[in-house]
């Protein structure tokens, strides 16, 4: 089977959002893409997304509001929120 067909049906299977999707498929190598079924490439890709949640939840950080371009997090440890934006010079974070 095509690799594109076998991502776009694993794809179907896990239904994440599209800039969670982007974001698991491209830390899934090649090698792995071409030896997996379909079906075994959606439970890596949900293994990938379940560990970078865990990890989230671990560290006591949570995004409060953000899109593509901004957004702010909360640190627990640190009790503070910190803001973030991407320009053309690069990301610019500070804590509010």
């Amino acid at each position: 089977m095509n690799n594109t067909v076998k991502i776009k049906k694993a794809q179907k299977i896990n239904r994440f959002l599209p800039s969670q999707e982007r974001d698991v498929w491209d830390l899934i190598p090649q090698e792995l893409i071409t030896a997996l079924t379909a079906k075994q490439l959606s439970l890596v890709a949900s293994a990938i997304n379940q560990s970078y949640h865990n990890g989230r939840a671990s560290c006591g950080a949570e995004a409060v509001e953000s899109n593509e371009k901004s957004g702010a997090v909360f640190v627990n440890g640190l009790n503070k929120i910190i803001d973030w934006e991407i320009t053309e010079e690069g990301t610019k974070a500070w804590i509010a």
